[in-house]
């Protein structure tokens, strides 16, 4: 996956495989190996920064020193929120 991080100054593109699981019935997705939101411990994740199509810009990408390459870690899950009208996420195996 890549998608595009952007907040207070600071623009990343992250990319690379997560594994996990979705629970159909809640339509959240939770990384292999997550401790959980309130943990604090480090799980990678094979996230990473990406180089494109732009290294991390923005001044406060530069005082978190985010750089191209840099290991992500995810806690907690993702959950489908669709806007109204829209349907569930659905993930298939290639």
């Amino acid at each position: 996956m890549r998608w595009k991080v952007s907040w207070a100054n600071c623009d990343l593109y992250v990319e690379g495989v997560v594994n996990g699981k979705v629970d159909p019935a809640t339509q959240v997705f939770t990384p292999a190996g997550n401790p959980g939101s309130g943990a604090s411990s480090y799980v990678p994740t094979g996230l990473v920064v990406a180089a494109t199509p732009a290294p991390p810009t923005g001044a406060l990408c530069a005082t978190l020193d985010f750089q191209v390459g840099d290991s992500l870690g995810i806690r907690g899950a993702f959950t489908n929120a669709p806007p109204a009208g829209s349907t569930p996420m659905a993930l298939s195996n290639p």
